[in-house]
């Protein structure tokens, strides 16, 4: 029988393949994983989708090779079984079984193209990312909010300096670029779980800040 774990190592690895374009699955506290972790269908589509899009570098019919290790993580099928007692289990069967069929689910549809090993996005795929994701300038006043507490937070400020400037300078050129795209508003929510994740005690001041990526998230829909 697998061994028990007290997290879901499964859903962190998915987190830290989207967010940190990490595949050793470096560790980070259940909650950064959990206030990022999509919550419906339709978000886990668009990450997917958006994930594709960046590995090919928005280039429709251009197949990019996944590592057997990593597919899981890309379709976001990788997390553990919850069993009774509140701990996670890793079920190889149903992980592969899942993976296979999200692959041919996006294919079946004209999403993705090419084989499980090395997929491609195709022109439907990036037409329906752009489709999926619908918002206005308020996603971009949730970011400020964000950035304004942040820096408002003198401890972490000081405690973290320059490396906790440049991410939140990164954010702010982000709303501060005339042609905005819809989906910026995905790599704004990963961006967001990067700070979080990476100075913890900004969460830990501010609980709200939590809540952050799933404001941006509801610009995406549920």
């Amino acid at each position: 029988m697998a061994k028990k774990q007290k997290t879901d190592l499964g859903k962190r690895a998915i987190y830290n393949y989207h967010v940190r374009n990490d595949g050793n699955n470096a560790r980070v506290p259940p909650a950064v994983v959990d206030c990022w972790y999509p919550t419906s269908p339709k978000q886990e589509e668009i990450l997917i989708l958006s994930k594709m899009r960046n590995l090919t570098k928005g280039r429709d019919g251009v197949q990019v090779r996944i590592s057997e290790a990593n597919l899981p993580s890309l379709f976001m099928t990788g997390g553990y079984t919850k069993t009774a007692d509140g701990m996670y289990i890793y079920e190889q069967d149903v992980v592969i079984r899942r993976t296979r069929s999200r692959f041919h689910d996006f294919a079946g549809r004209g999403l993705l193209e090419g084989v499980i090993g090395a997929p491609a996005i195709t022109f439907s795929g990036l037409r329906q990312l752009e489709d999926l994701v619908a918002f206005d300038d308020s996603a971009y006043d949730v970011i400020r909010e964000f950035v304004a507490a942040v820096r408002e937070n003198t401890s972490a400020m000081q405690a973290h300096d320059q490396k906790l400037i440049g991410l939140l300078e990164g954010l702010e050129s982000q709303i501060s670029v005339p042609e905005k795209k819809k989906g910026d508003v995905v790599s704004m929510a990963a961006n967001v779980a990067t700070i979080i994740g990476t100075v913890p005690t900004v969460a830990n001041a501010m609980p709200s800040v939590m809540n952050v990526i799933h404001r941006l998230f509801e610009f995406i829909g549920r």
